[in-house]
């Protein structure tokens, strides 16, 4: 889409107009091995919301519930986790009671010497009085532990518990708040919790994966977000790309007409003349010509920019920021093997001189240390111009860990690519 000038009705000065150009619509080609093959390749998804694992727990369930995936979702997920912590409970049970006791004494003695000057009649006195308080208090200091959800679930878990036994409302409340400040003082109990937390979320996502990739497109979104509040990264399989619109060329806004890009043979996605438009650059369309010459070629695909469920992804953690991220590789090339198995390969033009070139290869050196084997070739080319482009081979793991080692890609490169052919 392109501005040009035009006269104003009354003969006054120009005004931009808005000049649309037409798009094309691109279809899936009619390849059955291929999408079979391209539905079973794994996309990465990055840990965006990773601090909250107890929550993305009861969002999984509430969600799965709703689209009747998990009857009684909520509902499990809250058992779940209330098991969770009783488990831990079992497991110090001798550190809780010890804390239990410090807490008592370390703060109620800490209180009765606060008030000494009071004018009260005696420290027994106000420690009988300041019991209820401190475990109050010790009780609100240890929510950030469980989140203040988990914390109201649990207690109440243990009050119908304790009521089901004859014990009295009020003593089951302060007995729950004082376990429950007990245990959070235990060393790498938060880590556990959490940690077992995001294990049961990713289990039952995985569980429901070809139930959840059947849903509609308007629920995608609400998944992604579960992923993304994960621990550790977590992965999906790629879904075939639906038909896509898409501009056959630029506005020139001197010629006043469409520059029109190359129309490829062999994409996956093609228009009704069976090629498609793709706006490659010299690197990129020397590894497209390169690649559709080997034989066994079928097709290309050329991969999304971005994540989404069409888009092949790796992440990296980013050690500077201390955040995980998302690359996309530029392109995945189907074959078919010499027993007639369509297979898959990835490889990636990309400049070592960029500033994201390092932790692009990361990217895909962790991606191929995790899938590699469904893979014929995983590569990543660069060069100086299209006849000194190197290649790596991110499935080499001498290579994978001069990656993880290197300070700067141009490094790697220099020595471990060999020349692109």
């Amino acid at each position: 889409m392109q501005g040009i000038n035009t006269p104003d009705v009354d003969g006054g000065e120009k005004t931009p107009v808005r000049t649309v150009v037409e798009t094309e619509t691109l279809y899936p080609v009619d390849n059955p091995d291929l999408w079979e093959l391209f539905t079973q390749l794994p996309t990465e998804v990055a840990p965006k919301r990773s601090d909250k694992p107890i929550s993305r727990l009861l969002n999984v369930g509430i969600e799965l519930e709703a689209d009747g995936l998990l009857p009684g979702g909520q509902e499990k997920a809250e058992r779940e986790l209330v098991s969770l912590v009783n488990g831990l409970l079992a497991r110090f049970a001798d550190k809780v009671e010890e804390n239990k006791q410090d807490i008592l004494r370390v703060e109620t003695s800490r209180l009765a010497f606060r008030y000494s000057d009071r004018g009260l009649a005696s420290e027994e006195k106000v420690e009988l009085v300041a019991d209820d308080r401190v475990i109050t208090d010790a009780f609100e200091r240890a929510t950030p532990v469980f989140t203040r959800a988990l914390a109201n679930l649990w207690v109440n878990d243990y009050l119908v518990r304790g009521l089901e036994r004859g014990g009295e409302d009020e003593d089951l409340v302060i007995e729950a708040h004082l376990t429950l400040a007990a245990l959070a003082k235990v060393d790498d109990v938060k880590e556990t919790l959490w940690r077992d937390a995001d294990l049961t979320a990713k289990r039952w996502l995985d569980e429901h994966r070809a139930e959840i990739a059947a849903l509609p497109d308007s629920r995608d979104a609400t998944y992604t977000m579960l992923r993304e509040m994960a621990e550790e990264p977590s992965f999906v399989f790629l879904t075939k790309p639906k038909n896509r619109c898409v501009a056959p060329g630029t506005w020139n806004k001197d010629t006043k007409a469409i520059d029109k890009f190359e129309r490829y043979e062999g994409r996956v996605l093609v228009g009704e003349d069976g090629k498609a438009p793709a706006n490659l650059n010299d690197w990129e369309d020397r590894v497209v010509t390169t690649e559709m010459d080997r034989n066994g070629a079928v097709a290309w695909y050329r991969n999304p920019s971005r994540p989404g469920p069409d888009a092949l992804t790796a992440v990296y953690y980013d050690e500077a920021t201390g955040r995980w991220r998302s690359v996309q590789p530029d392109f995945v090339f189907f074959l078919r093997d010499g027993e007639g198995s369509m297979r898959a390969s990835i490889v990636d033009p990309h400049g070592a001189y960029l500033g994201d070139a390092l932790g692009k290869l990361r990217g895909l050196a962790r991606y191929a240390e995790q899938y590699g084997d469904r893979f014929v070739r995983i590569e990543s080319v660069s060069g100086a111009d299209t006849e000194s482009l190197k290649v790596l081979d991110l499935k080499s793991e001498a290579v994978r860990a001069a990656v993880a080692e290197a300070v700067s890609a141009e490094a790697v490169y220099e020595k471990h690519g060999y020349d692109y052919k």
